[in-house]
């Protein structure tokens, strides 16, 4: 496990203070893994209508400590073919995308919707 493709639900729990999501996400930090937010990510994690100025400075902040990738015409390539095969969200095909063009392993929650790509390798907590 190389670099290390974060979902939108990993870093949300983070900020909650979830201390499993904190201690893996933290262990992968000081194993030096290059942590990855695609910026579709960003977008799930700044679209909640109740979100405050401060929570959403909170989370641009935090998210600024990891490299984002952006999302370009080769991961959005891989999505579109993701979603057509597994008939997915195009968030989660994105996010896939991402992980498999940077041949990545994903950490997520959320293992209902990418555990029937068969070309992702999932970290799942």
């Amino acid at each position: 496990m190389g670099e290390v493709v974060v979902d939108s639900n990993i870093l949300i729990r983070y900020l909650e203070r979830d201390p499993r999501t904190a201690m893996v996400l933290e262990k992968l930090i000081i194993e030096g893994k290059r942590i990855l937010v695609p910026t579709i990510v960003i977008a799930e994690m700044l679209s909640y209508p109740k979100l405050t100025n401060e929570e959403r400075m909170i989370i641009k902040g935090f998210v600024s400590n990891f490299e984002t990738i952006p999302l370009d015409f080769s991961i959005a390539e891989i999505g579109g073919l993701l979603r057509s095969k597994y008939k997915i969200k195009l968030p989660d095909a994105l996010i896939a995308a991402t992980t498999i063009y940077y041949n990545a392993s994903l950490l997520t929650f959320n293992l209902k919707d990418f555990k029937k790509i068969k070309e992702l390798k999932l970290i799942s907590l």
